[in-house]
């Protein structure tokens, strides 16, 4: 299942998100939205784990929490048009 994050903080590594996910569940993808010249990260991202129950469970905890200085948000992706 995929999972959108919102409201990074423009430092965020893919690192940093792994570790902030992991107790979760495993993780089977990242793909940070970045700028295409700085390469900094745009403030969201969508990571996959492999388990559907363990993706809401990350959903539920996560949601809302600071992360990084930043209240994230966190859920299901919608697919891509």
């Amino acid at each position: 299942m995929d999972l959108y994050i919102n409201n990074l903080a423009a430092g965020t590594e893919e690192i940093q998100l792994k570790e902030l996910f992991e107790p979760f569940g495993e993780i089977s993808g990242i793909k940070m939205n970045r700028a295409s010249f700085t390469k900094m990260n745009k403030g969201n991202a969508v990571l996959s784990m492999r388990n559907s129950a363990e993706a809401r469970e990350a959903i539920t905890a996560l949601n809302g929490k600071s992360f990084n200085g930043k209240k994230i948000t966190v859920n299901i992706a919608l697919p891509r048009l």
